[in-house]
């Protein structure tokens, strides 16, 4: 998939998505980066932009990174906007925010309160 100029950014986020929920933070952080250089060098839009932004979610809750599912929240929120079929991601990647946090009061009420 990596060789395929429509896919090969999709490919690496599979990696770093892969790395994280292995718990390699170090790969994962490796494939980050090698995906933003892929991004800006790879100039066919790629398919499926944006799909794995609910895997980013859970595989940094897997780790433990807040900043990184707080980032990852807010993007597909604002996918969420534009797709409905997101909104309902946006639930329990708010729940897994909250649970790292240690607010586990709201991350129940996350889980239980519809997006809208």
């Amino acid at each position: 998939m990596q060789g395929e100029p429509l896919f090969a950014v999709s490919a690496l986020r599979l990696r770093a998505i892969d790395a994280l929920f292995r718990g390699d933070r170090a790969a994962a952080e490796q494939y980050r980066v090698q995906t933003s250089s892929c991004r800006f060098k790879n100039s066919p839009p790629q398919l499926f932009e944006g799909s794995q932004a609910v895997q980013w979610i859970f595989g940094y809750a897997a780790i433990g990174d807040l900043l990184r599912v707080k980032q990852y929240v807010v993007e597909v929120e604002i996918l969420s906007r534009e797709h409905a079929g997101y909104r309902r991601c946006c639930t329990p990647g708010r729940g897994a925010y909250q649970v790292i946090r240690g607010d586990y009061v709201r991350a129940e009420q996350s889980s239980s309160t519809r997006w809208r």
